[in-house]
């Protein structure tokens, strides 16, 4: 069983789509996705399919056709600034919106068809929740939960639902969850998670020392966001790592498991990393997205032949 668990990091999400494109060429067939805000469009686009390798192919296609279609930060979200100040000046919850990347996938989406989780965060609950999406309708409002950064795109529904990545940058636990459902304990299955991070896994800054007192606001809270992501992203995977540790311990030692282990499952996990970002998290450079969807492609064969 493989499940794909894409973690956020907004217009970097190129790369995940080049790393699902090296799966499907090396023939493995996903069989259930997980994802966090970018990574919910990479998710959702492929769950609209079938099983099969032939399908998945194509929904692959599609999805890089809608990456390389991208030709600026306006076909994502509302970068008007003087919309921007109306929102300020009118106590709205945003500077902005992803009316654009809505219109844009909408046409583009699918029921899902392969289990699928999408990870958001609700203001009034102050939890994750696994959205699981059953109609195309359905499927679209959870990817723009999903992918409502906090302050900057407005909250969603009735439970106010923000990025996911607030709580569960990486989102594991459902794609545990899958494996669960997938390949239970009782079963002779194994699962393997291939979380695809978009993002460096380094809180050092890209240029060496920046003079952050001369930087505009935006830039300090992008900072600050990805810092935080950062850590989130970490200690969801030190847990993955530990959990998988712990329950194979009790395998090997042909323990009983304590009840609260007892539907756990053990699941390789699988990362694919980038080795350089080329570009911001909210910056859409065509060519710098081609090129990044080929490191992404290229990272993804590295992981396998590792």
């Amino acid at each position: 069983m493989n499940i794909i668990c894409c973690s956020g990091g907004g217009t970097l999400g190129a790369f995940q789509g080049g790393a699902i494109q090296a799966l499907t060429d090396q023939q493995i067939e996903i069989h259930g996705l997980a994802g966090t805000s970018t990574g919910a469009v990479q998710a959702g686009f492929i769950s609209g399919v079938a099983s099969g390798l032939d399908t998945q192919k194509q929904r692959v296609s599609d999805l890089q056709k809608y990456w390389f279609s991208l030709k600026s930060s306006k076909d994502i979200m509302d970068t008007s600034k003087i919309h921007g100040v109306l929102r300020i000046l009118t106590f709205k919850p945003n500077f902005s919106n992803l009316d654009p990347l809505r219109k844009m996938i909408q046409p583009l989406l699918d029921a899902p068809q392969r289990p699928l989780v999408l990870a958001s965060c609700g203001l009034n609950s102050s939890i994750v929740d696994y959205l699981r999406p059953k109609t195309t309708e359905e499927l679209l409002e959870a990817i723009i939960s999903s992918a409502s950064v906090p302050l900057l795109f407005p909250p969603q529904g009735k439970n106010g639902y923000v990025d996911g990545g607030v709580r569960d940058m990486a989102p594991l636990s459902g794609a545990f969850q899958l494996a669960r459902e997938l390949a239970p304990v009782s079963s002779d299955r194994k699962a393997r998670i291939f979380l695809i991070n978009p993002t460096i896994w380094s809180f050092a800054y890209d240029v060496d020392n920046v003079d952050w007192s001369k930087k505009p606001v935006w830039n300090v809270a992008q900072r600050i966001a990805s810092m935080m992501e950062q850590e989130t992203l970490q200690n969801d995977i030190s847990t993955a790592v530990g959990m998988n540790n712990l329950l194979s311990y009790f395998v090997e030692k042909g323990c009983p498991r304590p009840t609260w282990l007892a539907d756990k499952v053990i699941a390789d996990v699988i990362t694919i990393n980038p080795t350089y970002t080329p570009y911001g998290s909210f910056d859409v450079v065509p060519d710098k997205i081609q090129e990044y969807w080929k490191h992404g492609y290229d990272q993804a064969k590295k992981a396998l032949n590792g």
